[in-house]
């Protein structure tokens, strides 16, 4: 039994304070009863305490999770009245039942000290005001209104027939929704989204947050980027947003959405994640001087400590929490002196989206990520393996969306090296050889999300005994093939420079800017790198080009801008610019070194312009 204090009472005494001190233990000792009903009236014993009860908020405020809603209502109100929990309340405003957010919501409006909590946690302050209007927030956050809906409204009842989550078809009464957890394959599985919507002649009516079309990143950024008829009129989906994204939609009994959502093994998503977007600092910088694996395990759990989804310091730009820097920029207002001066641990890549930690549950129950929540709607979902049982996620497609095709391009036109791949020999070395304590670490860490795993484990596997138990022949159960001779989809598909001319640009400029690619900045100049070849461009020359693009494209039309592709523009701009980088290319040529002067000798010999291939980091 934990030491309590006594409570003195100008009309009882101190030994009445103690008598109230064990009428306290003795009510909190019923809190993890098996019984409901006795936790229901335990909780309603220590809210009669008021602030005296307050030593035992933490274990009030978790029951706050309770399965049953009358003994999460009972916390709600307990908490209200010993006037403490303010961060798990927030949480219960996007509770299932009504009820519950009603007594939170109550709660939180009664306490003085709810203000100071949002100021000391600035990045559930923020997602609080897109999710609820309930509570008045700073007055310098433009707020983004999400209307609450509740599941059953939208998606309909849940439904105990599996067979239930096929959908033979995408259509504006049933939309196809991709909810996309970034690591999770989702870049392979868009490839074959896309060309399926296109096979339909649905490419109207799709949005993907890839190839041309502007990359949302975020759901309160749809509103900013489409207009609501356009919303309703999406059939199919996919993109890095949250469960809210099906009232944006449009909820209604003729328009039920159909949700879509790809696992990966919770470490593993977190290893892959870690190595591409950490400044791995932990293990030596950009140039990693030791393994994960070499460190002692306690400055690995240290590090995981302070990237908690609770404790980074937001600049307030980051993707998908105040900013959607991919799509033309897009941020809420927001006050400067909400945010830290110097932002992290980590890097703004790193906290996009709130960082690494639980991000499935967040995803399924937006800002909070409550395993309650979270379950019940993976329910709702056709869930499937790309990453790890391939032959099954073939057999899932099939059967529950036989409208996905797979695709197959022509190997002799397709020399390309994938953009997730720079990491991929790393990541599958640290998997196999990274010791037991570190996974464990990992999985503690993303505990919410390990559960979901299984969960949705046991989902996958269900669907495909269904699948298997179809009359179809085994060699049917696998999508149709498209086969595609290039996978450039700019070549393959004219609509998205015919139909989407303004946000394909968009979203090359945002790939320029934020990779300093020579690939990628090549293509606004109209130049292409021999395949396999890649370099990173200074940072001065990538703001260079994109300034002359932008400052021209908006002065022409963009019909002007792909007929001229903008290689006239820059050469003609770009002159004067680009003298000092081609007096360091002929400065090179006469380096000692000999590759680096070979490869000054090739740029100099193949100059007509600006050659981005020559203006590389190392020249």
């Amino acid at each position: 039994m934990r030491a309590t204090r006594g409570h003195v009472s100008p009309n009882k005494g101190l030994a009445a304070g103690y008598a109230e001190d064990d009428a306290a233990e003795r009510a909190a000792d019923q809190l993890s009863a098996w019984d409901a009903n006795t936790r229901r009236f335990a909780l309603q014993s220590l809210g009669l305490l008021g602030p005296k009860a307050s030593d035992h908020l933490p274990e009030m405020a978790k029951l706050l999770e309770d399965e049953e809603p009358e003994v999460r209502k009972a916390a709600a109100q307990a908490c209200g009245r010993v006037g403490g929990g303010a961060r798990d309340l927030a949480m219960a405003l996007k509770d299932a039942e009504a009820a519950v957010r009603s007594e939170a919501a109550t709660a939180l409006g009664g306490m003085d000290s709810f203000g100071l909590f949002l100021k000391d946690h600035v990045g559930l302050e923020v997602t609080a005001a897109w999710y609820s209007c309930s509570i008045p927030l700073y007055s310098g956050l433009n707020e983004i209104e999400l209307l609450e809906v509740a599941d059953v409204d939208c998606l309909g009842p849940v439904q105990d027939d599996i067979q239930e989550l096929v959908l033979e078809k995408p259509s504006e009464e049933r939309p196809f929704v991709f909810l996309w957890d970034e690591k999770t394959g989702g870049t392979t599985f868009n490839d074959w989204l896309l060309a399926s919507a296109a096979n339909l002649g649905l490419l109207n009516s799709t949005h993907i947050s890839d190839f041309g079309w502007p990359n949302v990143i975020g759901t309160p950024f749809f509103l900013k980027t489409y207009e609501t008829k356009k919303l309703k009129s999406l059939q199919i989906l996919s993109a890095t947003v949250d469960w809210n994204i099906f009232a944006v939609l449009g909820c209604a009994a003729q328009r039920r959405p159909s949700c879509f959502v790809l696992l990966r093994n919770p470490i593993d998503r977190f290893l892959s994640y870690y190595l591409e977007r950490s400044d791995r600092s932990l293990e030596g910088g950009a140039l990693p001087i030791r393994h994960l694996f070499d460190l002692p395990i306690e400055d690995f759990e240290d590090y995981l400590e302070s990237i908690r989804h609770d404790r980074f310091r937001f600049s307030g730009r980051e993707s998908g929490l105040f900013c959607n820097t991919e799509n033309a920029e897009l941020c809420l207002e927001t006050s400067e002196d909400l945010f830290e001066a110097d932002p992290g641990p980590e890097t703004f890549a790193f906290r996009t989206f709130g960082g690494p930690q639980n991000r499935l549950a967040r995803m399924l129950d937006p800002p909070f990520g409550r395993l309650s929540v979270a379950s019940q709607r993976l329910s709702r979902c056709v869930v499937s393996l790309q990453n790890e049982d391939f032959e099954n996620h073939l057999r899932v497609l099939r059967r529950f969306h036989p409208w996905i095709s797979q695709v197959h391009f022509d190997e002799a036109k397709t020399a390309w090296v994938g953009q997730n791949s720079y990491n991929s020999r790393e990541s599958a070395f640290l998997r196999e050889n990274l010791p037991e304590a570190f996974r464990r670490a990992i999985a503690r860490f993303n505990s919410v999300d390990m559960d979901l795993y299984q969960q949705g484990l046991n989902q996958f596997y269900r669907q495909t005994a269904t699948a298997r138990a179809s009359i179809l022949p085994e060699a049917w159960l696998r999508p149709p093939i498209l086969r595609l001779a290039e996978k450039d989809w700019e070549v393959t598909w004219p609509f998205f420079q015919k139909e989407l001319p303004t946000t394909f640009f968009i979203r090359r400029l945002m790939r320029c800017r934020i990779t300093r690619l020579a690939s990628q900045c090549g293509r606004l100049v109209g130049e292409v790198l021999p395949e396999g070849v890649d370099f990173l461009l200074a940072q001065e020359l990538v703001e260079h080009i994109i300034g002359v693009i932008n400052h021209e494209f908006y002065q022409h039309h963009p019909e002007d801008f792909y007929r001229m592709r903008s290689q006239d523009w820059v050469a003609r701009n770009g002159r004067s610019e680009a003298k000092p980088q081609l007096e360091r290319i002929v400065a090179l040529a006469k380096d000692p070194d000999q590759d680096a002067a070979a490869a000054a000798v090739t740029c100099l010999a193949n100059i007509g312009e600006v050659r981005t291939a020559c203006l590389a980091k190392k020249l």
